[in-house]
């Protein structure tokens, strides 16, 4: 799997941040991931109080900050239809919300969006074009259909913390 390169090692890393930061503000939550080791329709299971709350998927993204995805890319956020498909099948399935998380390395910081009701239908736009993009973290091209999610109403969580 591509998660086992030094490019994945980071993205695992970076998603194991956002985890952090998201768990800094909700303490009592708790993302459970799925197995790395093999394809999975979702990248983890939020659970609230022993009981599974959402199902999410998580990604992070070096060539954009903020301003950035507010600016030029309109607020909305890239990612294959195929996982919003599957994030939104397992969230009619389990009858619990869909979430994405999206991690914004240059800013350190992560935006989480409800992106279903718990039958799995979208409450946010979705709008779905065909494009070519990185096959994985590691590189390569693909033309596949893709979704353009809004983040509008995402949440906007910092890190607050000063490093030296």
């Amino acid at each position: 799997m591509d998660l086992w390169t030094a490019k994945g090692a980071k993205t695992l890393q970076d998603e194991r941040r956002a985890i952090a930061l998201w768990s800094k503000h909700y303490p009592s939550y708790e993302i459970v991931p799925t197995p790395r080791d093999v394809p999975a329709p979702v990248d983890a299971i939020v659970t609230h109080l022993g009981e599974i709350s959402a199902v999410a998927e998580f990604k992070c993204r070096y060539d954009m900050d903020l301003a950035v995805l507010q600016g030029p890319r309109e607020n909305r956020w890239l990612i294959s239809q195929h996982k919003i498909d599957d994030l939104l099948k397992a969230s009619f399935l389990l009858g619990v919300p869909a979430v994405g998380f999206l991690y914004l390395a240059p800013d350190d910081c992560l935006l989480t969006v409800v992106l279903s009701d718990p039958r799995g239908r979208p409450i946010v736009d979705i709008e779905t074009k065909r494009r070519q993009t990185s096959a994985t973290v590691n590189g390569g091209i693909s033309d596949k259909p893709c979704a353009f999610v809004d983040m509008t109403s995402a949440r906007v969580i910092r890190n607050t913390e000063w490093s030296f």
